[in-house]
């Protein structure tokens, strides 16, 4: 799973991942950042 997040400050809305995903485990491979507004994120889903 790749997920690419921008640096936004919003007041309200839904967050993109639940905050305690349980099932299935997410192991973070790597993150890369692009200038100092963007961050790309990594997941392996482990089984």
């Amino acid at each position: 799973i790749i997920v690419s997040i921008a640096s936004v400050t919003l007041g309200s809305g839904a967050p993109l991942l639940p905050r305690a995903i349980t099932t299935p485990p997410l192991k973070l491979l790597s993150a890369t950042t692009y200038g100092t507004d963007f961050v790309e994120l990594c997941y392996q889903v482990d089984r």
